[in-house]
């Protein structure tokens, strides 16, 4: 059981490494073409950019004080390519 369970994560790695390198080809070439939106009989892709401003941890927590912090902390994730299966 322990050998297919390894067997198994190991695929799963590599597949979850090929499609990191496909969605990133897939939004080369969608950002390319200016292209927003695919909709194929399996699948529609949505491909947008979005900008945000970042500051380094670091001098933020080095500069503010702690109370201030965790007044203005905000946490964020951005999704870029969604992929929506029929």
């Amino acid at each position: 059981m322990l050998d297919e369970y390894y067997y198994v994560k190991l695929q799963l790695s590599k597949l979850e490494k090929q499609e990191q390198q496909l969605k990133e080809n897939i939004k080369k070439m969608m950002i390319d073409r200016n292209m927003k939106n695919i909709n194929t009989p399996n699948m529609f892709l949505s491909c947008y950019k979005s900008e945000r401003i970042t500051y380094p941890k670091d001098k933020i927590e080095s500069f503010v004080s702690e109370d201030i912090l965790s007044k203005i902390r905000v946490v964020t994730e951005l999704v870029i390519l969604q992929a929506k299966l029929k």
